[in-house]
């Protein structure tokens, strides 16, 4: 197949999908302009125009490509002819629109490159085997926008991963880098994140369950939908008779095929309770083929994670408190459910209270001393760890 019947058949295969009547000139803009020439601000511009038209003129429910627009991609032989006819449409859907500048499109961070995307992952403590897998998976995604490029037909990959692993072990940290990765490539327009989960997604009534999980869709459009415990949208069939979690996944898998590439779904979760999650459903045993696993940190890499929060906060860690953390780390379990990262985090913000009992016990004004380094007295004993920190996070698995 040539570039240019690529370009033509699937932008308005594509097209065809944003609605069931008659499309407008804006539709097929906006599929050209993000798939095709990475042209964002446009896609979401003819979006916006496409929306604002809807039911005008009123649709009779057969699809029709709009003849106009398929006869100047039909006529097209040559790549220049395809970016001469896409930019002849771009002027002719804006022509005469009152589109603001301002207004047209929400407000967006700054872009941020693939080799500054990465950068944030690879600063990331521990995770090796993680971002090796990342590594291969936007290798492919990049060959594939390379070979689109050439005029060769890319070979079809999902976007839709799984993570898995315990608490703690910075799966939502790395979702919204890979979202990040997701736009600096040009895979999906924006670099969003939408964290969502089993509360979100499953209504208790009848007729609730398919319009929550399509709000969330909508929200993540364009990004990244992360669902954390995903597993519970399958777990709890078996203790309720009207729990309406299959519902949600029939949903969810329906808005991902009927916007295919318009945005990603990552589900974490722990291992064992996420294959099980992967398995129940055909379909998503299809769209979820990458599985990246999160090994627990190692005791050296939990006292990385320590140092990195004294340094942020601007704290010092004399060596003889660094010694009494990583001998904690190193003898207590701080894996699984304990949390991981988490369980630092804990750990240092209890530190840190009792840096700030120590620096307000004598009354009066605060010295800078006293509020800029941790003491070995304020590591906690053996009670306040028990009770304060070392507790489960996240949800625990149901037996």
């Amino acid at each position: 197949m040539s570039y240019v019947e690529y370009v033509r058949d699937r932008s308005i295969t594509e097209a065809k999908r944003l609605d069931s009547g008659k499309l407008l000139k804006s539709h097929v803009l906006t599929i050209i302009a993000a798939k095709f020439f990475k042209d964002y601000e446009t896609a979401d511009a003819s979006r916006k125009i496409s929306q604002k038209f809807v039911g005008n003129p009123p649709f009779n429910g057969a699809v029709e490509v709009d003849p106009t627009v398929s006869a100047v991609i039909n006529s097209c032989v040559g790549k220049d002819e395809i970016v001469e006819t896409y930019i002849k449409l771009k002027d002719e859907v804006f022509k005469g629109a009152l589109v603001e500048s301002s207004g047209t499109l929400e407000d967006e961070e700054e872009p941020v490159t693939f080799e500054e995307a990465f950068a944030e992952l690879d600063s990331l403590v521990g995770l090796g085997s993680v971002k090796e897998r990342l590594k291969k998976v936007f290798a492919i995604h990049q060959t594939n926008q390379k070979r689109i490029e050439k005029g060769l037909d890319p070979v079809e990959v999902t976007h839709h991963l799984v993570f898995t692993g315990s608490p703690g072990t910075g799966k939502t940290t790395v979702a919204r880098i890979v979202a990040k990765l997701y736009k600096s490539i040009g895979v999906l327009p924006k670099g969003h994140l939408v964290e969502t989960g089993r509360q979100d997604l499953v209504g208790p009534y009848i007729g609730q369950t398919a319009i929550q999980v399509k709000k969330k869709v909508d929200e993540a459009m364009g990004g990244v939908l992360f669902i954390d415990e995903a597993y519970t949208l399958t777990q709890y069939k078996a203790t309720a008779a009207n729990d309406f979690g299959a519902e949600a996944i029939a949903t969810l898998l329906k808005e991902m095929e009927d916007h295919r590439g318009e945005f990603a779904v990552i589900a974490a979760g722990y291992t064992k309770e996420m294959g099980e999650f992967v398995l129940s459903n055909p379909g998503l045993k299809s769209r979820f083929s990458t599985v990246i696993e999160f090994p627990d940190y190692s005791a050296s890499e939990l006292l990385t994670v320590f140092k990195d929060l004294c340094m942020k906060n601007n704290i010092r860690l004399p060596k003889e408190v660094e010694k009494l953390v990583f001998d904690h780390l190193g003898s207590t379990k701080t894996d699984g459910d304990a949390g991981n990262a988490r369980y630092v985090r804990s750990l240092f913000e209890n530190m840190f209270g009792n840096l700030a009992l120590r620096a307000t016990a004598g009354g009066g004004s605060i010295g800078t001393s006293s509020i800029e380094s941790f003491k070995p007295e304020d590591f906690p004993d053996d009670v306040t760890i028990k009770n304060e920190i070392s507790q489960p996070f996240g949800f625990v698995p149901i037996p």
